[in-house]
């Protein structure tokens, strides 16, 4: 299963989760574009890691789908999958992702993994 980032409107995601400050961790995750919108164009999600407590930004990513350019099917999404990593600063952080698309039809995300 996948989840589109956006719909009647801009969709965001979240989840905390234990961590141990000092250490690095690796955040990866698919990412295509939803292949059933009307009209082309980008397709844009912003993803941030925080400090529970604090909501201090510790890491960001973004990233976007052409639909003309790169194009995809309900058959053959043509996934991406992009990593980034992050120190932890405090027992809890949080990953967030928010939709920045223009339209009811965004990023999909799916396979998503903290290490």
């Amino acid at each position: 299963r996948n989840v589109d980032m956006s719909g009647s409107s801009l969709g965001r995601l979240s989840q905390s989760f234990a961590t141990i400050p000092g250490f690095l961790y690796e955040v990866s995750f698919a990412y295509s574009g939803n292949p059933d919108s009307p009209t082309n164009g980008l397709r844009k999600t912003d993803v941030n890691i925080r400090e529970t407590d604090t909501s201090s930004l510790l890491a960001t990513k973004q990233v976007t789908w052409d639909v003309p350019t790169e194009g995809n099917t309900r058959s053959n999404m043509k996934w991406k999958t992009t990593s980034f990593t992050f120190t932890a600063v405090d027992s809890q952080s949080t990953i967030q992702f928010d939709s920045l698309a223009t339209n009811s039809f965004g990023i999909a995300i799916d396979d998503v993994k903290v290490i």
